[in-house]
């Protein structure tokens, strides 16, 4: 098609071409805050509270999902996993790759309820799993 004509009006940026017969034109404006993603949540340690929908009394299980990628889950009474996470940008998907003896991966559908809990939802082999964490303010001990 080529080249865009390119235009500064008012502070928009304007890109204009002609393509099959008609005029394509796209403007842009300057934003004023970087968006958010809905990713940006996810950031934090979490406290397990339920599990399949049932209440847990797990004071020491947690999720820490890290700025930098790396992610430790603690079940109760059990040693911390080590992990990476990957979100993906346009839907609320969380990949969990687990640093085991074999490599395991969780895919995970997350969402926040109206309180912020953050919830994770999946499906493997045909059974559904549900947990539901709130976020706290510093790893259990």
């Amino acid at each position: 098609y080529g080249g865009f004509n390119l235009a500064m009006e008012n502070g928009k940026m304007i890109w204009q071409r002609p393509e099959e017969g008609e005029t394509v034109k796209v403007i842009l404006k300057k934003i004023e805050k970087i968006p958010s993603s809905p990713a940006n949540g996810l950031l934090g340690v979490w406290s397990l509270k339920s599990v399949d929908g049932k209440e847990v009394d797990a004071t020491d299980a947690y999720l820490h999902i890290r700025w930098d990628q790396i992610l430790i889950a603690k079940e109760s009474g059990e040693d911390r996993k080590f992990g990476t996470y990957k979100t993906h940008g346009h839907r609320l998907d969380l990949q969990i790759i687990y640093y085991e003896d074999p490599l395991r991966q969780e895919n995970w559908k997350y969402d926040f309820d109206a309180q912020g809990a953050l919830l994770l939802t999946m499906e493997k082999e045909g059974k559904k799993r549900a947990r539901r964490y709130e976020r706290i303010n510093q790893i259990p001990r």
